[in-house]
């Protein structure tokens, strides 16, 4: 008896080192993605979107210390298309506004361009497909250690 408790003790315990273990490679693979970093663009409101791993911050002016927004965020989708550009789909959070979106990161990682569609709940499929006119956004990477 003492012997099966033993075993089954040990391979839970080894099983939680394997799925932290996994979680850990996980989150430093998924920080590395150009998706992450700070961009910025004097022209566009907010003029600094900073994301990382589960969320994002926006900033009125590139000089703000306080972010103006702030929410969750979470890669749904990721594909590269036949020009190296890296295209996301998102489902994010904003307070109480559920927003699905559309990303596309250049293939050189220096420009972020971004639309969303608001949305009751996530059961629907509303992605935005393109960027229109109104309701784009454009920033710029800017250089850092968050950024390489």
């Amino acid at each position: 008896m003492r012997t099966r408790l033993l075993v089954v003790v040990t391979a839970a315990l080894f099983l939680s080192l394997l799925l932290l273990g996994g979680l850990v490679v996980t989150h430093a693979l998924e920080s590395r993605d150009p998706f992450y970093g700070t961009f910025a663009n004097e022209e566009m409101s907010p003029q600094k979107w900073v994301t990382f791993p589960g969320g994002f911050k926006s900033y009125v002016l590139m000089s703000d210390t306080l972010p103006a927004d702030e929410g969750t965020e979470h890669i749904v989708a990721r594909w590269t298309d036949s020009e190296g550009n890296i295209w996301y789909r998102t489902q994010a959070t904003m307070g109480k506004r559920k927003l699905l979106t559309l990303v596309k990161i250049s293939k050189p990682g220096t420009a972020r361009e971004f639309t969303a569609n608001e949305v009751v709940d996530f059961s629907r499929d509303d992605f935005p497909t393109t960027f229109p006119r109104a309701g784009s956004y454009i920033w710029y990477r800017l250089p850092g250690p968050k950024n390489n």
